[in-house]
């Protein structure tokens, strides 16, 4: 075995506060005990606290006699103990799970260690309380799914603590009820958590083990009655399934597991649906997507959902029709746009860039031929225009082109000026007949 230097990983003695007598002793006691005078000194430095000194002297011995027991055990005792020193220190300072490190390491040098067992009993037991603490805060706010794993983190510091599975527990089926079960469905769940599992099975039959470890029998009722509890979630699982409630569905799979944690009926069932929960929101994440324009984003979206899913293709598909139906709608409004805008020779490139797509869009057919005979007039009028024999025969094409066109090419600014023309042609003759009045009455 390789062991790590204790003096490399703590650096000076001093950083180390010294153990208490009684730690100290129930290590002497509990890990290693001698009566062999030869090594008194590091046993009895040992039992003072002085633990890197004592190292520095057991590993000396160890070298110098690697075939010994006794400086072999020493040698491990003098380390188990710096371990411990440094886990109890750690554990103080609520740095639990690097405690933890030290004491499986004191384990990993003495396997079967009393202190360092005891020392991880009780850290498990201060993470297990922290995390129900968590739990029980996040609980009453709307984060149940953050409370749930506050639990599973509870039961998983300790695994008997009933108090974390319920906990657990009471979290899923809240989840369920806020996802449309009736409230009769969650106040059931919770009286039979805390009926049949609870109190006389959980309770009873794990006073009848602590008192009598050879009462196999009172484990196998507590087997049998979790097993039933947990076949019953699987069949409530299994009918939401059905329904299409994956989340739901999940949360049944996930209550039966903390009953039976074997059972296969809830390992597949909590792993398809975590499959198809996780779909399912890839689907709705698809859906907020394209209605924020984000097409790309949507269709990578779906296209993540169709690699998990199994159940939902159906619905996947028709989000896939519905994105390319939405892509074509934001198409088609663009170049309704442009032709509103009167810009249509771009309307009907847009035109064409869509039912190049699909082929058939709502009136997009009607819409590009009518745009198309509209440049066509304006072009056929605009040039007729040019070669208009009079300035009223111009003025005259030039407005149809207007009604059809009104801003094609320059026709604003050439009525503008046609106009001007003829209205001074006018005045002048006005003047002329006038004036032409005048001189006859004279």
């Amino acid at each position: 075995m390789q062991i790590m230097n204790p003096r490399t990983a703590c650096g000076h003695r001093a950083i180390l506060p010294l153990m208490s007598l009684a730690l100290a002793g129930s290590i002497g006691l509990a890990c290693a005990s001698t009566n062999d005078e030869e090594w008194e000194d590091v046993t009895q430095l040992i039992r003072n606290g002085d633990y890197i000194e004592a190292f520095s002297e057991a590993e000396a011995r160890f070298e110098a006699h690697p075939d010994d027991p006794e400086a072999e055990r020493l040698y491990k005792t003098a380390l188990v103990a710096i371990h411990l020193e440094r886990g109890r220190r750690l554990s103080f300072e609520d740095e639990d799970l690097k405690a933890l490190e030290e004491f499986d390491a004191a384990l990993e040098v003495m396997p079967g260690c009393e202190p360092a067992q005891a020392w991880i009993e009780r850290t498990n037991r201060k993470l297990s309380e922290h995390w129900l603490n968590v739990a029980l805060r996040l609980s009453s706010g709307s984060d149940l799914e953050a409370a749930y794993n506050g639990y599973l983190k509870a039961s998983e510091y300790e695994p008997e603590n009933l108090t974390a599975k319920a906990g657990a527990a009471r979290m899923l089926l809240f989840m369920n009820y806020r996802e449309g079960k009736s409230y009769e469905y969650y106040v059931q769940g919770v009286r039979e958590l805390r009926e049949y599992w609870l109190l006389p099975a959980g309770r009873k039959f794990e006073y009848a083990n602590k008192y009598d470890e050879d009462e196999e029998r009172a484990i196998e009722k507590r087997k049998v009655v979790n097993n039933l509890l947990a076949e019953e979630r699987v069949q409530i699982a299994s009918d939401l399934q059905e329904e299409g409630l994956y989340s739901a569905a999940r949360n049944e799979y996930r209550l039966a597991l903390l009953l039976d944690e074997d059972l296969p009926a809830a390992l597949e069932g909590k792993e398809l649906m975590d499959l198809e929960v996780e779909a399912a929101d890839l689907l709705a994440e698809a859906e907020r997507s394209q209605l924020r324009g984000d097409f790309e984003t949507a269709l990578a979206q779906l296209n993540s959902a169709m690699a998990v899913s199994i159940m939902q293709t159906d619905e996947i598909e028709a989000g896939f029709d519905g994105l390319e139906q939405a892509r074509m709608q934001e198409m088609y409004d663009a170049a309704m746009d442009l032709e509103q805008d009167l810009r249509y020779e771009e309307a009907i490139v847009a035109y064409d860039e869509l039912l190049a797509i699909v082929g058939y869009f709502d009136d997009a057919i009607s819409r590009r031929n009518t745009l198309q005979s509209f440049v066509a007039q304006a072009a056929e009028l605009y040039e007729q225009a040019g070669r208009a024999g009079s300035l009223e025969e111009e003025l005259d094409l030039l407005s149809q082109v207007e009604i059809v066109w009104p801003e094609y090419k320059d026709i604003e600014q050439r009525i503008a000026d046609l106009e001007a023309k003829l209205n001074a042609g006018q005045l002048e003759a006005e003047l002329e007949i006038e004036s032409a009045m005048s001189a006859e009455d004279e």
